[in-house]
């Protein structure tokens, strides 16, 4: 965790935000299927040695279905008490006021108690987390070459070869057993 926050810091004094966008479209992977990614998603919440939200944070600005914000929200509240780092909170809170704030009206009944929930959350996180909910300016994309490189190693995205083509591959590719939902 601490090379994590070395990494970080490293990339936010260098600049090398090339990846920050505002504009949505910039922010879309081609041929996403969230349902699979959330499927990593979950993985990565449940395990103890690789625990974290950012599988969230790098799906913050995809367009989601109902049924997927609907999901999106049970993840949230079932793991959001096992997220320990401050790093971890600031980018779920940030991926859920993206998804909210970004979604459609069904999307955001979906969200409400989990948007809610988050900007809460932000608030105790401080002027970082704050910016990331609140802002008027939506911040999207991989933000740097870590986020982008995270994102290729965890979205599901069947037919755009930057990314996985299977929920099944990352499972393989981690050694846990996979089982189709």
């Amino acid at each position: 965790m601490r090379r994590l926050y070395l990494l970080v810091t490293v990339l936010f004094l260098s600049s090398c935000m090339r990846y920050m966008t505002h504009e949505r479209q910039e922010a879309r992977v081609e041929h996403i299927d969230i349902s699979q990614t959330l499927l990593v998603a979950e993985q990565m919440m449940q395990s103890t040695d690789r625990r974290n939200s950012l599988v969230f944070w790098v799906i913050k600005d995809q367009e989601l279905t109902a049924e997927e914000a609907a999901r999106i929200g049970e993840l949230y509240f079932t793991y959001k008490d096992n997220i320990e780092t401050s790093f971890d909170q600031w980018h779920f809170t940030w991926a859920i006021a993206n998804m909210y704030r970004l979604g459609d009206s069904a999307v955001q009944h979906e969200l409400s108690y989990a948007y809610a929930d988050a900007l809460q959350w932000a608030q105790d996180l401080g002027r970082r987390g704050k910016r990331a909910t609140r802002d008027t300016t939506i911040y999207m994309g991989d933000a740097h070459s870590g986020g982008r490189l995270f994102a290729r190693r965890h979205i599901v995205a069947p037919g755009n070869d930057s990314y996985l083509q299977s929920a099944e591959e990352y499972f393989r590719r981690e050694g846990i057993p996979y089982t189709k939902e």
